[in-house]
């Protein structure tokens, strides 16, 4: 069985570490899989990737880390972009 190109079609966005420390800060604590928020800086999260389908030019799934204790956990969260910036969504 063979998929349309265009079915497989995503498309990538790049997300700096100010970015995303904004969207944590404003999202929804049951959003952030247990992210400290309190303790998170610019210099403590780090965005790896994020892509998206091309049908949904303004959502995004995003590859995300954020350093505790010296050591980087990985998350996966789906973000929206919009006039007023980058917004968790479910």
């Amino acid at each position: 069985m063979l998929i349309p190109a265009s079915a497989l079609a995503t498309k990538h966005i790049r997300i700096s570490s100010s970015e995303m420390l904004v969207a944590v800060k404003t999202a929804d604590p049951a959003q952030l899989d247990g992210v400290n928020v309190a303790d998170l800086s610019v210099s403590s999260v780090r965005v790896i990737r994020c892509t998206g389908p091309d049908e949904e030019p303004t959502e995004f799934e995003c590859i995300w880390q954020t350093r505790s204790k010296g050591a980087w956990k990985n998350h996966k969260s789906w973000l929206a972009i919009d006039g007023r910036g980058w917004h968790f969504i479910d």
